[in-house]
């Protein structure tokens, strides 16, 4: 829950940074400078969380293959949660219409844009990480017996 959290929080934030450095429409009432620094300390706290539970996977599973993904599902949850959420809040009060600017190319949507695919390439990957990981547990606990 918590690499879940951590992910969301740090994409959000990300999001924000460049939506705020992209229009003067999408400011996030603070400064890109401190939007950034947030980016880079919520990202670091972020990669200690996912690394601590990657190691702990690695040390319940024995394998890498089961950890690897078991930690991933979260970390691809939030990254989704995050995107989708800084998409929609770039897309601003009217979202056909922020939806139909940003497919047009109008400048100032980038941030919007570029939110929404990386939250759909993640919740991809994140579908794909959940179809392989019933195969790598039951691999895990075959090889055990």
């Amino acid at each position: 829950m918590l690499t879940f959290t951590t992910w969301a929080a740090v994409t959000l934030l990300g999001s924000a940074s460049l939506c705020s450095a992209s229009s003067a429409d999408c400011s996030a009432g603070v400064g890109t400078g401190w939007l950034v620094c947030g980016v880079l300390v919520v990202g670091y706290l972020t990669l200690h969380v996912t690394i601590d539970l990657a190691e702990h996977a690695r040390e319940r599973f024995g394998q890498r293959r089961a950890a690897w993904l078991t930690c991933r599902a979260p970390l691809l949850a939030g990254i989704t949660t995050g995107a989708g959420a800084g998409a929609a809040l770039a897309l601003g009060p009217d979202r056909a219409e922020g939806v139909r600017q940003a497919l047009d190319g109008v400048p100032g949507t980038e941030a919007a844009f570029i939110s929404a695919v990386v939250a759909v390439l993640a919740a991809l990957w994140g579908l794909t990480v959940a179809a392989r990981l019933p195969s790598a547990l039951r691999q895990r606990y075959t090889a055990s017996e």
